[in-house]
């Protein structure tokens, strides 16, 4: 890093998860770094042709920024990993939970939360199965917030589960819990259940291989969708 004045220069490694055209000639992008979510304005890159790379993409960015600028602005990339795959047309929509997620809990997220997007990006350029993927992502991002849960005893009255028990959901302790002290009921239904603890400390890559049924992954899925929308993000 080099400081002269008010004006400094550093690189950062990065992820491309949006970008929009500003003015006539100019782009924001929106780059996941380790340090959170960083808008970068990138100048005349209309007319220059962007020397950004692709979305989704992931290297290293070369930034400077002036005092009392809003935005970094982009002097350089090096691309790394170019995920050609996510570009297509038909995977848009695929992407936009995984683009919410990620913005959402950039600058709150767990430690490592950019080498599990990376991960996560990865999978999804692979054409691994985008629900398989999500319940996993999202899974292990609760974790790494604190939210682990506890699949063998409720955390609200320490009662054991029954091995074909139906769980349902406390909004405050953001956990499963038995019937009687939860908030919504049912949510959690055994097979669900036996699916997240065997895959909980595994990674994603080995979580996401797992052989599951479909109706059941899709059941892992919603039940993940409906924790994150009490986090306050709906995707």
């Amino acid at each position: 890093m080099s400081v002269t004045g008010f004006e400094r220069d550093c690189c950062k490694d990065a992820i491309l998860i949006n970008t929009r055209s500003v003015r006539t000639k100019d782009c924001i992008h929106a780059f996941l770094t380790r340090d959170g979510l960083e808008h970068v304005m990138e100048y005349r890159a209309r007319k220059n042709g962007t020397n950004a790379f692709r979305l989704y993409s992931e290297g290293v960015i070369y930034l400077h920024r002036r005092e009392n600028d809003m935005y970094c602005s982009l002097k350089d990339v090096r691309a790394l990993k170019v995920r050609r795959n996510l570009l297509d047309v038909d995977r848009f929509l695929d992407m936009m939970p995984f683009v919410k997620l990620v913005a959402f809990f950039a600058s709150k997220g767990p430690d490592g939360f950019f080498d599990l997007t990376s991960e996560c990006f990865d999978l999804l350029d692979e054409g691994a199965d985008k629900i398989r993927v999500l319940a996993n992502f999202a899974e292990r991002i609760f974790v790494g917030l604190g939210f682990a849960s506890d699949f063998e005893s409720c955390p609200s009255c320490d009662r054991h589960f029954e091995s074909d028990e139906r769980l349902g959901y406390n909004i405050g302790m953001s956990s499963p819990v038995c019937r009687e002290c939860a908030d919504e009921f049912p949510v959690l239904l055994p097979g669900m259940r036996r699916y997240l603890s065997f895959v909980r400390n595994m990674g994603l890559r080995e979580a996401v291989g797992v052989e599951i049924a479909q109706e059941s992954i899709e059941r892992v899925c919603a039940y993940q969708r409906r924790r994150l929308e009490h986090f306050g993000v709906k995707i």
